[in-house]
């Protein structure tokens, strides 16, 4: 799109520039940082405005952080974002690269930092990156010499220790979807891989903001009179909305005959939920916010306003 407008305007495309939106008030606002995504995820439509500025767009900066849990991988934020990690992750320091660069280029920078050398990593083929968003694993940087290709989905699948509320440490299993994103796949896939029987297993997707276990099983979405074909089962849509870094959890029925998924974990982080909800409610306004009314209020009337008809 920017070539394009540059070609328009007779400008030449070796000085260097960059895209700004106008906003409602006529501005320019921020830069189209995002110059890789589609003009659809940037939400851009029919009829927007855009100004061409002059100048590159600055280099990021991306933050490194170590998640002490899972050797050998690595997970980043823009440090314009602000973000801080969770107390899961551990800093282990900063790089400054080109956003030209590329995924290859980003990990031979990473293995340079200083705890790469205590680690022992024999080469950046043993790293995995992946992005984070809310403090939380949002997605993973693919190229195609990576073992883990666009099919695939990683999933972090952790079995319940039987009869007690916890979990086993999670382990990260890659799942082919080229042939469907089915429950049943889902399943197959887990029992093979931790070597367990399909009909002594059930499955759950957890949900980290609401803290609550979803029973992955086989469904059917219902279909208007009007559509005679069936939609097919997709775990990536609703209700599950399956992505990379979802953590899965597995229940074997031979040793674990409870139903519930929740474990320890969920039930603090519900009551820590509950008590901060409550502490908001008790909190007193402010004197500034608060309106002196008069002491003779009178009573309150309806009110009717009548609008001519401009034809």
């Amino acid at each position: 799109c920017l070539q394009q407008m540059l070609q328009k305007a007779n400008l030449p495309i070796e000085a260097g520039w960059h895209l700004r939106k106008m906003d409602w008030c006529y501005e320019a606002g921020d830069p189209l940082t995002e110059e890789d995504s589609s003009l659809k995820d940037l939400n851009i439509q029919s009829g927007d405005t855009f100004v061409i500025t002059e100048g590159r767009l600055p280099p990021k900066m991306l933050l490194l952080y170590f998640f002490h849990r899972c050797f050998f991988s690595i997970y980043f934020i823009d440090a314009s974002s602000h973000e801080e990690p969770d107390s899961e992750y551990s800093f282990v320091g900063h790089i400054e690269i080109s956003k030209e660069a590329s995924l290859q280029e980003l990990k031979l920078q990473v293995m340079t930092l200083p705890l790469f050398d205590a680690l022992g990593v024999p080469s950046p083929d043993f790293l995995r990156v992946w992005t984070l968003e809310n403090k939380r694993l949002a997605k993973i940087l693919r190229f195609n010499k990576l073992q883990i290709s666009p099919q695939d989905l990683l999933l972090r699948v952790q079995i319940s220790v039987p009869g007690e509320y916890r979990y086993f440490p999670p382990m990260d299993i890659a799942w082919n979807i080229s042939r469907g994103c089915t429950s049943s796949a889902l399943l197959q896939r887990i029992a093979t891989h931790c070597a367990l029987s399909v009909d002594k297993l059930e499955i759950a997707k957890y949900f980290s903001e609401k803290h609550e276990w979803l029973p992955i099983s086989s469904w059917t979405q219902h279909v208007s009179k009007k559509k005679k074909k069936k939609k097919a089962e997709n775990l990536q849509g609703a209700p599950y909305y399956l992505k990379d870094g979802d953590i899965i959890g597995v229940k074997n029925l031979l040793l674990d005959d409870k139903i519930d998924f929740s474990s320890e974990n969920e039930y603090i982080a519900k009551e820590k939920q509950r008590q901060r909800a409550e502490s908001k409610k008790n909190i007193p306004p402010s004197n500034c916010n608060q309106k002196v009314l008069p002491s003779g209020r009178k009573p309150e009337s309806s009110l009717s306003i009548r609008v001519g008809v401009f034809r």
